[in-house]
């Protein structure tokens, strides 16, 4: 599975799952996450393959 996360540049990062899970939970603390990630409205991008398994998370950018 491939997890995205954005940057201060709104750059999309390939991260590791562990990486992406402790940033969403910082996010969904009303937090800020380490550098150089960042919180931008708690909505991710979901992929599933044909047989519905999860291939893709990746965070979105709301303003």
């Amino acid at each position: 599975m491939r997890t995205t996360l954005l940057d201060g540049d709104l750059k999309s990062r390939g991260v590791d799952l562990t990486t992406f899970m402790k940033v969403q939970e910082t996010c969904l603390k009303n937090a800020e996450p380490a550098a150089p990630y960042r919180c931008f409205g708690n909505q991710y991008e979901v992929e599933l393959d044909a047989r519905g398994k999860v291939t893709l998370i990746g965070q979105l950018y709301q303003p």
